[in-house]
């Protein structure tokens, strides 16, 4: 017995040989979750305070390190929120929630954050459909910088507009995440990434990107910046991406839907949100990039740009039709009003009067209405398209 236990501590000693105490970890685990929680405001979600104060009980026990959600639209949402999740340790929070309905988007982590920016999109959907209320909200994109104890990581939270079952925000979709692509740098970074640049911290992007793999704004966004999605096989709209830094890199180990299933609430049972949530076990690991192929990488983003050049250029071109189409009308509708209302003053029937005053009251609100239309709808989207279209031009010289 005593031999085998001076073996074990000839072993234990050999080991340790050469690592003091103090030793920078080689490997930390990152337990994220992204989730979109559907807490809409004035009842546009069901049970929404129940299902918030449940929210944060679920993700209490789930001993979390990272915490991505959207569609925290509430300020009070995201107080309890917030108090629940730094009671179960992730105590280090950023909830951007200025504007109209602010973002929506919350991060808490487990580790301190050292600072964040918030970034509005330049390009949203319309105004004059509020039932599609996307247009409403002020949506964009949340980067926080954390501090781990293997060193710097980049987390971005975002939510990018609802397609509403159709490919009518299609352009919009792509042009929101051309930006986001900017702001990510081109192939990983800005300048050209180098493997061990050190500098260069790994990235977590995650949020309810409102596209699948494959379409065109979702490859635009993960080519130009390098991103691989955590699990290419999970589908649906809510994703989990990921870029190596200089010298740390990701594992991935289990990614999965969850949190799918109804609890009871005070109102009968219901799903805790209309999205699933998506949790990923990761590692950061010490050591520049398994894999590095700038070249093959720099090709499958001139690929996918030069396929959107085409078709942004058309959209923005159609944008700046409609705009001009209905400025002018809107200055038709203005003098035959302004004549009708003329011509009402000069008669002396008040009959003929009131019907005059009527029709010109008619033609004014339809040239209100495409005064917006021209000036106001259609030039803004003929400007972030060309945004857009400016940003694939530069990326592909």
């Amino acid at each position: 017995m005593v031999r085998l236990l001076a073996l074990y501590l000839a072993l234990l000693l050999s080991l340790c040989a050469g690592q003091p105490a103090h030793a920078a970890p080689r490997r930390e685990r990152v337990r994220v979750l992204s989730w979109n929680v559907w807490g809409l405001p004035w009842g546009l979600s069901e049970q929404r305070e129940a299902r918030i104060a449940a929210i944060g009980a679920r993700l209490a026990a789930l001993k979390l390190d990272l915490v991505l959600l959207q569609e925290v639209w509430v300020e009070a949402d995201g107080v309890a929120l917030g108090e629940a999740l730094a009671a179960a340790g992730l105590s280090h929070q950023v909830h951007e929630s200025e504007g109209l309905l602010g973002s929506g988007l919350l991060v808490a982590s487990r580790w301190p954050i050292t600072d964040s920016d918030y970034t509005p999109f330049e390009l949203s959907g319309k105004l004059h459909k509020p039932w599609h209320g996307d247009a409403w909200a002020r949506k964009g994109f949340l980067e926080v910088r954390l501090e781990t104890p293997l060193g710097r990581l980049v987390v971005v939270d975002t939510h990018l507009h609802a397609g509403y079952g159709g490919v009518e925000y299609e352009a919009v979709q792509t042009a929101q995440a051309l930006q986001l692509s900017s702001a990510l740098g081109d192939l990983g970074a800005r300048p050209p990434p180098q493997r061990e640049d050190g500098a260069r911290p790994p990235l977590l992007l995650a949020g309810d990107l409102n596209v699948e793999l494959g379409s065109l704004p979702f490859e635009l966004l993960r080519r130009r910046c390098d991103l691989r999605p955590a699990k290419a096989t999970l589908g649906g709209i809510d994703w989990v991406l990921l870029r190596d830094g200089g010298g740390l890199r990701w594992r991935v180990k289990r990614v999965e839907h969850a949190l799918r299933e109804e609890v009871e609430l005070p109102e009968g049972p219901a799903p805790l949100s209309d999205h699933p949530a998506v949790l990923a076990e990761l590692e950061l690991l010490a050591g520049g990039p398994a894999r590095w192929e700038p070249a093959q990488r720099e090709r499958e983003w001139l690929s996918v740009a030069r396929e959107a050049h085409p078709w942004l250029s058309e959209e923005r071109d159609q944008a700046g039709l409609l705009a001009g189409r209905w400025t002018r009308r809107a200055v038709v509708l203005l003098l035959l009003g302004g004549a009708l209302l003329w011509a009402g003053h000069k008669r002396k029937k008040k009959r003929g009067q009131c019907l005059l005053a009527l029709a010109s009251l008619c033609l004014l609100h339809l040239a209100v209405w495409a005064m917006y239309l021209g000036v106001v709808h259609h030039r803004l989207e003929e400007a972030g398209l060309g945004a857009a279209l400016s940003r694939v031009k530069s990326a592909e010289r």
